[in-house]
């Protein structure tokens, strides 16, 4: 036989026995995905070492299988929800917790039966366990920073390379004549565009082209907003494609403004050296940024108008899934009605650490954050498989069983096939921290207000891999 013919049947053997090798480790993990990472623990080398010895803790999914299904397929039809069964419910839940807290318990109280009476919900058709958002109420275009541009996305014209420039010919000389040569031959590049000149680059197997990259320089929102030098300033702005649709454009400026004015609202509940507004070089730009940070932080400061300035909206699946919702997202209202009220800010970065304080007197937390903790372990095994490139279809079968507990998602895998660093949870989310934080809390035996005050003033309690078995047994029982 041909010696190339056997070289080429080897190769395709070796294929098909790493690919059946592959598909293999797609289907142990998916049997029992804790064992699997404590046998591969090498291979997550982002993971620190702390990390990676919780998530070894973790127990076998074998054992929460069956509470982690019937949470994520618990749904009912719209039609069976009475929302106003749930509101009245949260409602009474902090009415108990409240009492006996003097005034400000009774301030708290009306917070709390306002907001959930303005609470926006949304049926979610995707069978998902439903999420929730607290968030500070934008005025729109009246709140858009002096800073923020919108940015369009950047496009390269090809030239072809032009013989009469030498080899030793110098990169300044080559970027006047391309952009020079690149605005006579598309003269819709005007003042508006700006040109960079990036250089000889391969285009395919055949073609060298010179490039030039073209972009928008940055627009003004509106044209209330002051003229600003420094706006590419640590990446502030909202990007928009050419071919966007304006209703999509206007969501993401929406985005952008809301994300911006949270960032100045925060600094009215933390107080934490590690927390600074930011600094421009320019002066002017200095004085009119901070114009706008006190604008903000005027509205936002009023105990009485909390209601008027920040907003939750609940994503629901269920009656049980909108009360639980609800429920962590009155905490994160109360808690920001209390300091306001109080004039009370904390050192601590977790926001969550009240929230989860109040969760815990709830049902089916414990569920919920199981799998927020497999989900983390689920995606950087994941994220590892993808560094291999297999056949995202590959995996879609042997997956199914991680699937139906929604641990794994074919689209988001398709979705980051090439880039798996997506997928790399590096840590736990705030909420892991902030509740083994409310198991020490319950220890003391503390009254809400008193929680409220200690969350402000202590310093919470530190996840590591020697107490993590306190909490995981805490999960468990």
């Amino acid at each position: 036989m041909n010696i190339g013919v056997v070289f080429r049947l080897l190769t395709v053997f070796c294929c098909v026995a790493n690919c059946c090798a592959t598909n293999s480790e797609f289907a142990e993990f998916a049997n029992e995905p804790v064992k699997f990472f404590q046998d591969n623990t090498s291979r997550y080398n982002w993971l620190s070492d702390d990390m990676k010895q919780m998530l070894c803790q973790l127990p076998p999914l074998k054992n929460t299988r069956d509470r982690i299904e019937k949470w994520v397929t618990d749904r009912q039809p719209k039609s069976e929800i009475d929302l106003s069964l749930v509101r009245n419910r949260v409602k009474e839940f902090y009415k108990k917790l409240l009492k006996d807290s003097g005034d400000i318990g009774d301030y708290l109280i009306k917070v709390v039966e306002e907001a959930v009476d303005k609470t926006k919900f949304i049926y979610e058709e995707k069978k998902i366990m439903g999420e929730s958002e607290f968030s500070a109420v934008s005025c729109g275009l009246d709140d858009v920073p002096p800073y923020l541009r919108i940015m369009s996305s950047p496009g390269t014209t090809f030239l072809k390379p032009d013989v009469k420039f030498s080899k030793d010919l110098g990169e300044d000389e080559k970027a006047i004549y391309y952009e020079k040569l690149v605005r006579e031959k598309f003269p819709e590049y005007d003042d508006r565009y700006e040109l960079k000149y990036t250089g000889l680059k391969r285009v395919n197997d055949h073609q060298v082209s010179e490039c030039v990259e073209h972009v928008k320089k940055p627009q003004k929102i509106c044209a209330s907003q002051p003229d600003f030098k420094e706006v590419d300033s640590k990446e502030r702005w909202t990007e928009v494609y050419e071919n966007e649709d304006r209703e999509k454009q206007d969501l993401d400026i929406a985005k952008a403004i809301d994300e911006e004015v949270r960032y100045a609202t925060s600094f009215l509940f933390v107080d934490d050296t590690n927390f600074k507004k930011y600094k421009f070089a320019d002066p002017q730009d200095q004085q009119k940024y901070e114009d706008w940070f006190s604008k903000i932080q005027t509205r936002f400061q009023n105990p009485e108008k909390v209601i008027e300035n920040f907003r939750v909206q609940v994503s629901y699946t269920s009656i049980q899934s909108a009360e639980y919702w609800l429920i962590h997202e009155i905490a994160h209202m109360i808690e920001h009605a209390w300091r306001l009220k109080t004039k009370n800010k904390t050192a601590n970065s977790n926001p969550e650490l009240f929230s989860l304080y109040v969760e815990t007197k709830l049902a089916n937390h414990k569920t919920i954050r199981l799998w927020e903790m497999y989900d983390v372990l689920c995606s950087n095994c994941l994220a590892e498989f993808l560094l291999k490139k297999p056949n995202p279809t590959d995996m879609q079968q042997p997956m199914q069983s991680l699937e139906k507990l929604q641990l794994y998602e074919h689209e988001r895998i398709e979705k980051n096939a090439d880039v798996p660093k997506n997928l790399q949870d590096k840590d736990f989310d705030e909420h892991i921290y902030a509740l083994y934080n409310a198991i020490k809390l319950h220890e003391k035996k503390l009254s809400i207000l008193e929680v409220l005050k200690e969350i402000s003033i202590a310093k919470p309690a530190q996840l590591t891999p020697q107490n993590f078995p306190e909490l995981i047994n805490y999960l468990m029982n």
